[in-house]
């Protein structure tokens, strides 16, 4: 926090936090306007609210850090075709609440794919080109 603060002069406004119960302490040394639990909906909102940001101007530097546990899937266990989409494997981060249900009725929460992250850090950049 403090190398972007300090370093970069990035005001505390301009950060979006997303701290699990071990969170480090010594973010909290700064006042934030929301610190959010890093759960799959806080994640993906957090990233999409990213592409319609009217504070971000086109140019600006955006910096997304993820430090947190990942998986990998192989692709024949979501696909069940023979073609090239069912073979590989899908990366994946994992959300505090992966594998908790929401209900009703009981839906279990999926980890957030690597494609999926692929296709909102694509909408980013679009939404950031000049028109």
């Amino acid at each position: 926090m403090d190398f972007l603060m300090t370093g970069l002069h990035v005001p505390s406004d301009r950060i979006q936090l997303l701290l699990g119960s071990h969170g480090p302490a010594t973010c909290l040394d700064h006042t934030f306007e929301r610190i959010l639990k890093p759960t799959r909906t806080q994640i993906v909102e957090s990233l999409s609210s990213l592409a319609n940001n009217g504070a971000i101007d086109s140019g600006d530097q955006i910096m997304v850090f993820y430090s947190g546990h990942g998986t990998s899937y192989r692709c024949n266990d979501d696909f069940t075709t023979t073609k090239i989409a069912s073979t590989g494997s899908i990366q994946a981060i994992c959300p505090l609440d992966r594998d908790s249900a929401i209900s009703p009725p009981p839906i279990k929460i999926r980890d957030i794919s690597g494609r999926e992250i692929s296709v909102i850090l694509s909408e980013i950049v679009e939404s950031r080109v000049p028109a």
